[in-house]
């Protein structure tokens, strides 16, 4: 049985299981799907001292992180809800009905709490604001990979 314990700091809320910081782990694929190429840019910057989370690609669509899923395999896509051609909970459905195994995040501005619960509703094992500071989307990339859930509407 796995430890787990509630994390509680700003406005993150989700579990946390200690074993989610061995830096031995396999790495954890992340493919971006986001129109805005500042957010993986700054993902990026954010990422460059772990050694257990790689962003494999970016996609500025669905259709596109629908091949680069295929393709690639990632562990989790992060998405933003506001794609040109399928908005981000439609593109959840499709990755949770052909990708089961794949598990997906949500990187919002939206922080209404319609789009919160049709994202959770639709399969999403996390949903983030874009405000959220890269140490809190380090760690919910780590939570979501084991298994658990992140909400974070705040730093």
């Amino acid at each position: 049985m796995k430890t787990i314990d509630i994390i509680q700091h700003s406005n993150c809320v989700g579990w946390e299981n200690p074993s989610i910081y061995n830096h031995r782990q396999p790495t954890i694929k992340v493919l971006v799907v986001d129109t805005q190429q500042i957010v993986p840019t700054t993902l990026q910057v954010d990422l460059e001292s772990e050694s257990d989370i790689e962003i494999v690609a970016v996609a500025n669509n669905g259709v596109s992180a629908l091949e680069k899923i295929e393709e690639l395999q990632p562990d989790l896509v992060m998405i933003d809800l506001d794609l040109p051609d399928v908005n981000g909970i439609t593109l959840i459905e499709i990755i949770k009905q052909r990708y089961p195994q794949t598990k997906t995040l949500i990187l919002s501005n939206h922080q209404e709490q319609k789009y919160i619960t049709r994202a959770i509703i639709a399969g999403a094992k996390g949903y983030l604001l874009k405000s959220t500071l890269g140490k809190n989307i380090i760690r919910a990339i780590r939570i979501i990979n084991q298994g658990y859930f992140q909400l974070s509407l705040g730093y």
